[in-house]
């Protein structure tokens, strides 16, 4: 989302000011971003296991999401 600063309009993904609105659109496109709508104990989750490497915290619910974006994304 385009944020209106007073340096000019700020990209929310790289942080970048641009003098138009329409430049930060583009730049905030130009990253290929995506979110995931996650709930907070498979956030929790995902976490851990990037700690630990402990597979018992990649829960089903938690996969079925993750598989979800990918196969919109890559199908």
């Amino acid at each position: 989302m385009v944020v209106k600063t007073e340096l000019g309009y700020k990209c929310s993904i790289c942080g970048m000011y641009h003098p138009r609105d329409t430049e930060a659109l583009s730049c905030e496109q130009s990253h290929d971003t995506i979110y995931v709508a996650i709930n907070r104990k498979d956030l929790f989750n995902l976490l851990q296991y990037l700690y630990t490497k402990d597979e018992k915290l990649l829960t089903k619910s938690l996969m079925e999401t993750l598989m979800k974006y990918r196969k919109g994304y890559y199908l």
